[in-house]
């Protein structure tokens, strides 16, 4: 992990599967968008993914390439959640690019302060989001809850008889 990474998000517990965690995460992610002084940008994955860990870039990029890592990490108790906020700006060679990395550098102080308060927060709604999503998917692949609900689908699976149905139906109704 390079030292310049900050724990930007703690998930308490581990999850049941951290790989489908990371994939929602990255799909919700690569979905936001945002305004800066007019322009809209959208978050893109260029990868690789490799140990819950990948880079995404801004689109579109003028003055350079913005790119930036994020990674999870599994602890005994959590799971952090790092965002790499060295930003690595890339120019065209020649003079437009020379001339553009001054002004980039010049600026790079206040281009990261923007992207932390930008890509922080959704990050953060990004993991609230899959979190969110997976335990409804969990929640509804474990079925009915409701006793009646249940019993009607016994009923409907031929599990037990109408007569059966009937009387645990008035058991449960009363």
């Amino acid at each position: 992990m390079n030292e310049i990474a900050q724990i930007i998000h703690t998930i308490e517990g581990i999850p049941h599967d951290l790989a489908t965690l990371f994939n929602e995460f990255t799909n919700k992610f690569t979905k936001k968008e945002f305004w800066i002084k007019g322009t809209k940008y959208q978050i893109m994955e260029i990868g690789p993914r490799e140990n819950f860990s990948t880079i995404f870039r801004l689109m579109p990029s003028e003055g350079g390439v913005i790119q930036m890592k994020i990674s999870f990490l599994e602890n005994p108790s959590s799971v952090d959640v790092y965002y790499d906020s060295t930003i690595e700006i890339i120019t065209p060679k020649g003079f437009t690019g020379k001339m553009l990395r001054k002004l980039v550098e010049k600026q790079r102080g206040y281009i990261e302060e923007i992207m932390d308060q930008q890509m922080i927060p959704l990050i953060r709604i990004s993991i609230q989001e899959s979190i969110r999503q997976i335990e409804e998917e969990e929640t509804k692949s474990e079925g009915p809850k409701d006793p009646l609900q249940i019993l009607k689908i016994q009923f409907a699976k031929g599990e037990i008889s109408e007569e059966e149905y009937l009387r645990k139906k008035k058991i449960l109704e009363e």
